[in-house]
């Protein structure tokens, strides 16, 4: 059975680059909620399904989630020998901001939450960065660090994949408006942790 659902669909040297790609299909959180619903269409017995607006709804979160995903993949295989990727280019900014840096780290991590929809693919992301910016500006990195996580950790209540998800169950369509709301208090939050972890961090110093 495990090796049933770990089967696996390829993609390699995508549009003849050095670039791979692969998913489980099997493993997917889709397969559970199908199950789950075979059962409760078999407990009411009633086999009517609209399909209209779950396909509706389905597309539109598809149209605004699928560059957030192209940007995220894009980030993390750009760069060559030539030029640095995306994400080194970034660090190189960030550096310039100095001894000020940790009033700034959060936001990187909630940024990368923002434009990706996750914590973790943030931490991936923007960990190396965060962790190469603090020991080039002789930082501590387990403080800059815990400031990516956190900021990542922050971002889920901004991240389009979130509010979009929410919304679609709720039946809301102004994304906007939950946006504005919840953007407050996450800057609001990073802001008192900013200022928190930068006296930390001379304190220790």
């Amino acid at each position: 059975m495990a090796d049933f659902l770990a089967y696996r669909v390829e993609f390699k040297a995508i549009l003849g680059t050095e670039i791979s790609a692969g998913l489980q299909p099997l493993r997917s959180p889709l397969i559970p909620f199908l199950i789950a619903s075979a059962f409760a269409l078999f407990q009411v017995k009633d086999f009517k399904f609209d399909w209209k607006p779950a396909f509706s709804k389905t597309f539109m979160v598809f149209l605004v989630l699928f560059p957030s995903l192209a940007i995220t993949q894009l980030m993390l295989n750009s760069g060559s020998d030539l030029m640095p990727s995306m994400i080194d280019a970034i660090a190189a900014e960030f550096i310039k901001s100095g001894q000020a840096y940790p009033l700034i780290s959060p936001m990187i991590g909630i940024l990368g939450t923002f434009i990706s929809g996750s914590t973790t693919v943030s931490n991936i992301i923007f960990g190396s960065v965060q962790n190469s910016s603090a020991l080039s500006l002789g930082l501590n990195p387990e403080i800059v660090l815990s400031m990516q996580l956190m900021g990542a950790s922050l971002g889920n209540a901004v991240c389009l994949f979130n509010i979009i998800a929410a919304a679609a169950v709720a039946g809301e369509n102004d994304y906007a408006s939950i946006l504005k709301k919840s953007l407050l208090p996450v800057l609001v939050t990073s802001l008192v942790v900013s200022l928190f972890a930068y006296f930390l961090i001379w304190f220790l110093a």
